[in-house]
C-alpha cells in the first residue's frame, strides 16, 4: 500500500507539490497566527494586571448606599462619597479590620461643606488720582464660575482715599458701644457702622466714615456674599504712600486691628466664600493606603492624637478647632471680575448709613481699570504666604458651625441611554445658617442657583463655643500613591470629577475645556474632600450633632493582602473576602479590583445664572472590567483558533475532493479489480497523510524563524501539533 501511494505521488508530481505547498502554507499560517493571537492576549492581560491595581480592592458603604442606577448597571458614580454622611459605626469598622486577609481598612467620615475665605487682592494704586485731596474708588464685582457660563453681579464696594488725617479705634475684648481712638478720646459707635476710622476736619473735629458691612452681618444671618458692600478708608500721605489699617485693607469682620501702617501700594482684599468638603480619616490607615503623610509639602502631617482642642482667646467668644490638612490646589472653577471707577466728588465722611448708599451710587465717575482674579491662583497665593498661627486670619481656616450636606443626584435614563437629572432643587438660603445659628461667613453666591442635589445640614450647636478647622499642613494630591493610571479616576477619593462636552454645542459653550466643580454644594459636579481632619476629632465634634454621632463613617476602603494586580487568583481572593465582610457587617460591599472608567452621557439642565443646558461625557466606574476584558480576549483567541482550523480543513477537503474527481477512472478500474471501498479510501488518505506529515515537518522549521522575524513568539509544541 505504501509503495503504491508513493508511486501515485511521484506519478502526479505537479498535483502532489501543489497540495504539499497548500498544506505547508496553511499549517505555517495557522501556527504563526495563533502565536500572534497568543502574544496579543498576553499583552492585553498583562496591561490589565499592571494598570488595574487601585489603592483599594473593596469598597464598603452603608446599607442602601447604592443608587438604583448603580445597582442595575454595576456602576459607581464619580465622587460617590459626596452624598454619604455617616452610616457605618466604629464597631462595624473594627469588624472589617478584624477580617483575616485585610491588609488596610481605611475609613472616611464625610462631614459636609464648610465655608472658608479665600483672599483675592485688587490693586487700586493706579486708580488713585494723586492730585485730589479726597476721592472714592468704586469696585464693581461680577462673580464667575463654570467656565464663565455662570455670572452674577455683586453690590459695589468703595475705598475712600483722603489726604486729611485719620484716627482709628482701638478695639478691645470688652469694648461694646464705644471705643477709645488713637487720639486718646472715646467715641461711640453703632451696629449700623461699627467702630470705624474718623476723618479729622480742618477745624479739628472728626467725622466717622461709616462702613455698612457690620449692619449686613449683624442683621442678616445667612447672607449672600453678593449682598456685602463696604466703605473702607485709607489716607494718601504727602510722599505718595498710603496709611491703612488691617481692616481698612478689607480684612474680615472681627479681625483685631493692630493700628495704622504705611504701604506703597493700595490693595483691597476681596474675599470669595468657598465651600470646602471636609472629611475625617485615620491618618495611619490613609498613609498605608495612599501615602498621605508623604504627600505633605508644607506644615506637618496629621497624627492619630490630633483632636478637637480649645483655641480661645481670653475675652473673646470661646473657640474650638480641629487640625486639618488642605490640598495644594482647590479643584474648583471660579473667579471675580472687577471694574474700577474713580468718584472724585464723593464725600462719605459724616454721612448717615441711610444716606451713604444713595450718595455713592449717584456720584459721577471715571473708569480706572478692570481685572479678573482667578480662584485657583488666589488660593495658591494664600498658601504661599505660609500657614501662620494668627488667631483670626491665619491660613487656612473655616467654620464648622453649619455644614451643608448635599445628597446624591437622581437620574433618569433616556431611550438612547443618556442620563438626565430627574429632579432639580430650588436654592435654600438657610443652608449655611439662619437666625438660630452662628456663622460669621456669608453663603457662597452660586448657592442661589438651582441645584442638582437636595442639600441637608449638619448643625453643630454653638452655645458653648464656636467651632472651626485650622490647617496644620498642605498636601499635594499628585504625590499620593497606590493606584494605576487606568484606575485612579473616578474611584479615588482625591481625584476631582470632570465632564467634557458631549456634542459640538456643549464643547463650544465650554470653550473646549472640561466642566469642573463650581463650589456650589448643590451643583452637579461635586469636589472631592478638600479638607481632611482626624477621625479622632469626630466624637467630640459631633457629641451634640444628632444621629451621625453614633455612625460617623461614610465608607471603608479595603486593600486585600497578597493582591498586586488583577488575576483570576486575586479576583477569587478578593471575592471571598468581600463576601466575608458583608456577612460580618451587613453593609453594602463592592469589589473595585479591576474597575475602569465607564463614560456616561449626562444632560445638565440650564442654570439660573446664564449656564445653558449642556450634554456632558462623564467617567463613571464600571466594576469588574478587568475580568470582562480578559475573558473577552480568551474568547476572541479561541474563536480565531477555530476559524483558522476550519479554513485549513476546508482547503484540505477541497484538495482531496479535486484529487478524487480527477482519478475517478483509475479508482473505478481498481474497484473492478476487486479493491474494496475502505482500501481505496486508505490509499487516498495515505497519500494525503504522507503529504501532511512532510508539510507539517517543514512548517515547524519555517514557522519558528518566520515568527522570530515578525516578532511573534511561536510555540514549537503548537507547531508540532498542527
Amino acid at each position: 500500500m505504501f509503495r503504491m501511494a508513493w508511486g501515485q505521488l511521484r506519478g502526479r508530481a505537479g498535483r502532489s507539490v501543489a497540495l504539499l505547498v497548500g498544506v505547508l502554507v496553511a499549517t505555517t499560517g495557522f501556527v504563526v497566527l495563533t502565536g500572534a493571537t497568543t502574544t496579543s492576549r498576553l499583552e492585553v492581560t498583562g496591561a490589565v494586571e499592571r494598570e488595574t491595581r487601585s489603592a483599594y480592592d473593596i469598597l464598603v458603604r452603608p446599607t442602601g448606599a447604592r443608587t438604583p442606577l448603580e445597582a442595575e448597571h454595576r456602576l459607581v458614580r464619580p465622587n460617590y462619597l459626596s452624598g454619604i454622611y455617616g452610616g457605618i459605626t466604629l464597631e462595624q469598622y473594627e469588624r472589617v479590620r478584624a477580617v483575616a486577609g485585610v491588609e488596610v481598612a481605611a475609613p472616611i467620615a464625610m462631614l459636609g461643606h464648610s465655608t472658608s475665605r479665600v483672599p483675592m487682592s485688587v490693586d487700586l494704586t493706579d486708580a488713585v488720582d494723586r492730585s485730589l485731596d479726597r476721592q472714592v474708588i468704586r469696585i464693581d464685582r461680577t462673580y464667575v464660575a463654570e467656565r464663565g457660563l455662570s455670572t452674577a453681579p455683586g453690590r459695589p464696594e468703595y475705598v475712600y482715599v483722603t489726604r486729611y488725617p485719620l484716627i482709628y479705634p482701638v478695639i478691645e475684648p470688652d469694648t461694646m458701644g464705644s471705643a477709645r481712638y488713637t487720639d486718646g478720646r472715646v467715641y461711640s459707635w453703632s451696629d449700623e457702622c461699627g467702630a470705624v476710622p474718623r476723618e479729622v476736619q480742618p477745624d479739628g473735629t472728626s467725622r466717622p466714615v461709616c462702613d455698612p458691612r457690620s449692619a449686613v452681618v449683624v442683621g442678616n444671618p445667612g447672607w449672600s456674599e453678593r449682598e456685602i458692600w463696604r466703605v473702607l478708608t485709607a489716607r494718601l500721605l504727602p510722599d505718595g504712600r498710603f496709611e491703612v489699617t488691617h481692616r481698612a485693607l478689607g480684612a474680615t469682620v472681627g479681625a483685631v486691628d493692630t493700628g495704622p501702617t504705611t504701604v506703597s501700594q493700595l490693595a483691597l482684599e476681596e474675599t470669595l466664600t468657598v465651600p470646602f468638603l471636609i472629611a475625617a480619616v485615620d491618618p495611619d490607615a490613609e498613609q498605608r493606603l495612599v501615602g498621605l503623610a508623604d504627600a505633605v509639602v508644607d506644615g506637618r502631617p496629621l497624627n492619630t492624637a490630633d483632636t478637637l482642642t480649645d483655641t480661645s482667646i481670653p475675652g473673646f467668644v470661646p473657640d474650638r478647632s480641629v487640625p486639618a490638612l488642605v490640598p495644594s490646589r482647590p479643584f474648583l472653577d471660579g473667579a471675580v471680575r472687577t471694574r474700577v471707577t474713580r468718584l472724585p466728588t464723593a464725600r462719605p465722611a459724616g454721612l448717615a448709613p441711610t444716606a451713604l448708599d444713595g450718595a455713592l451710587r449717584r456720584a459721577e465717575g471715571t473708569p480706572a481699570g478692570s481685572a479678573e482674579i482667578d480662584l485657583a491662583a488666589s488660593y495658591r497665593g494664600m498658601l504661599a504666604a505660609g500657614l501662620g498661627d494668627d488667631a483670626f486670619d491665619s491660613c487656612c481656616r473655616g467654620q464648622l458651625q453649619v455644614l451643608a450636606q448635599p445628597g446624591p443626584v437622581d437620574y433618569e435614563r433616556g431611550p438612547d441611554g443618556t442620563l438626565r437629572i430627574a429632579r432639580v432643587s430650588p436654592p435654600d438660603p438657610a443652608v449655611f445658617g439662619d437666625r438660630t445659628e452662628i456663622n460669621l461667613l456669608p453663603r457662597p453666591w452660586l448657592s442661589d442657583d438651582t441645584g442638582s442635589r437636595r442639600v441637608g445640614r449638619l448643625v453643630i450647636p454653638s452655645d458653648e463655643a464656636l467651632h472651626d478647622w485650622r490647617a496644620v499642613g498642605v498636601f499635594d494630591p499628585d504625590r499620593l500613591t497606590g493606584f494605576g493610571e487606568l484606575s485612579k479616576v473616578p474611584l479615588e477619593t482625591y481625584e476631582p470629577p470632570t465632564a467634557e462636552g458631549a456634542d459640538d454645542r456643549s464643547r463650544a459653550a465650554l470653550g473646549g475645556e472640561p466642566l469642573l466643580p463650581s463650589g456650589n454644594p448643590a451643583g452637579y459636579l461635586s469636589a472631592p474632600p478638600l479638607v481632611l481632619t482626624t477621625l479622632n476629632s469626630v466624637p467630640k465634634l459631633l457629641e451634640r450633632a444628632g444621629p451621625q454621632r453614633d455612625a460617623p463613617i461614610s465608607a471603608i476602603r479595603v486593600r486585600v493582602a497578597g493582591v498586586d494586580g488583577y488575576s483570576e487568583r486575586s479576583a477569587e481572593r478578593v471575592r471571598l473576602l468581600a463576601e466575608q465582610i458583608n456577612r460580618v457587617t451587613g453593609l453594602d460591599v463592592d469589589i473595585t479590583l479591576g474597575s475602569s472608567p465607564a463614560p456616561q452621557t449626562v444632560t445638565l439642565p440650564a442654570g439660573e445664572f446664564g449656564r445653558p443646558e449642556l450634554r456632558l461625557t462623564e467617567n463613571w466606574s464600571a466594576l469588574g472590567v478587568a475580568s470582562t476584558i480578559t475573558e473577552a480576549v480568551d474568547r476572541k483567541s479561541a474563536a480565531l483558533f477555530a476559524l483558522v482550523l476550519v479554513v485549513c480543513v476546508l482547503f484540505l477537503g477541497n484538495a482531496v475532493s479535486a484529487a478524487v474527481r480527477d482519478r475517478r477512472p483509475e479508482l473505478a478500474v481498481l474497484a473492478c479489480l476487486g479493491w474494496p471501498g475502505r482500501r481505496i479510501a486508505a490509499l487516498i488518505l495515505g497519500e494525503v497523510a504522507l503529504l501532511g506529515l512532510v508539510a507539517g515537518v517543514l512548517s515547524v522549521g519555517l514557522a519558528v524563524p518566520l515568527g522570530a522575524t515578525l516578532g511573534i513568539d511561536v510555540d514549537w509544541r503548537r507547531a508540532a501539533l498542527a
